[in-house]
């Protein structure tokens, strides 16, 4: 019997990042699924537009705690692929910034269908610190990752007339979570009121 075609939205955090790697899971998944991309601004109205089968989160933080409330109610299943903080998360530590975002609610966490972990060592975290079951976890790594591999190393290649192939000036890459300062998608008066928010919420939620 032909499994029936599900429908499916992709969280997709953050565009200049994600977007790439989500492209490969939907790539994978449209064979048999029918997939949706969703940006985060839209993802409480495309959800409830789409009805989906299921919800491929970002991440299942506090700060998405009334949405997935909202989808338990609904019946819609929801999993988590992480985007970031997952390789150098030390959730042993009681004070550690991925413990405090872990969700605390055990409805929402045993309603989660899948967690897909970033690598072993946050799979073993997570299974000895009983933050989700063994049924629930996976091992996936970062599809990020996945470009690293032959067959899929010629998507990032330039062509040999591009700007970027004729700059002979070099680059320094500096990697930050912090954007504080100079966030992208809004400014950084906004940025700084918006996390005050969010801590001054973090215990009352």
């Amino acid at each position: 019997m032909k499994q029936m075609r599900k429908k499916i939205i992709i969280v997709i955090d953050n565009p200049s990042r994600d977007l790439a790697a989500s492209i490969l899971i939907a790539r994978e998944l449209a064979k048999d699924h029918c997939i949706y991309l969703c940006s985060t601004a839209s993802l409480f109205y495309e959800i409830f537009r789409l009805n989906p089968d299921l919800v491929l989160l970002n991440y299942l933080r506090i700060t998405h705690l009334s949405l997935i409330r909202k989808l338990i109610d609904c019946s819609i299943q929801y999993s988590v692929l992480d985007t970031e903080g997952g390789v150098f998360a030390k959730i042993n530590e009681q004070e550690s910034s991925y413990t405090k975002t872990i969700v605390t609610d055990a409805r929402v966490r045993n309603h989660l269908l899948r967690y897909y972990a970033w690598g072993l060592n946050l799979q073993q975290e997570l299974l000895k610190n009983k933050i989700y079951s063994a049924q629930q976890i996976r091992c996936l790594g970062t599809p990020r990752s996945d470009f690293y591999h032959l067959s899929f190393m010629s998507f990032y290649d330039c062509p040999k007339d591009s700007l970027a192939s004729q700059s002979k000036q070099s680059v320094i890459l500096i990697n930050t979570s912090f954007s504080l300062i100079n966030p992208k998608f809004t400014t950084a008066i906004n940025e700084q009121k918006s996390l005050k928010e969010k801590l001054l919420n973090l215990h009352t939620v």
